[in-house]
């Protein structure tokens, strides 16, 4: 079984053996349904499709993570990185190894801080709180 992962939206949803029929988040008035109606992915389609992410050093103490290419919305995470422990702002859909290991090499995590409410239900969320004793702010 895999995680079903919107890609409109790229909200990430419990394992399960089928798609989901819907994604809540894109049935929204402020989202929407693709033209082509509603299509989901999975953690390794996107990895065999190509797609990876790549990290990048805004400023000091401030690093952007994205996806390449830019999948679902083109959302980013940042990583901010302070004295008394880094910040994950916001998650992004593929979480892989190499990402780990790059948040671990920058000081790994402390907490996570979600700036939209639909990326609470995302397994995203709940991998990257997994890969270290992270704490989630609402």
């Amino acid at each position: 079984m895999e995680n079903w992962i919107c890609t409109t939206c790229g909200t990430q949803f419990a394992e399960s053996k089928e798609q989901p029929r819907e994604c809540p988040i894109c049935l929204d008035q402020r989202q929407y349904v693709g033209y082509e109606g509603q299509k989901w992915t999975t953690q390794s389609t996107l990895r065999e499709e190509g797609f990876r992410n790549t990290v990048k050093e805004h400023e000091a103490g401030l690093t952007g993570i994205g996806s390449t290419p830019t999948f679902a919305i083109g959302q980013r995470a940042l990583l901010v990185q302070t004295e008394q422990g880094n910040i994950l702002w916001d998650c992004i859909s593929l979480l892989d190894k190499e990402t780990v290991e790059t948040v671990e090499r920058l000081g790994g995590l402390k907490g996570i801080a979600i700036s939209h409410p639909h990326y609470y239900s995302s397994q995203a969320l709940l991998r990257w709180s997994l890969t270290a004793s992270v704490q989630v702010a609402e």
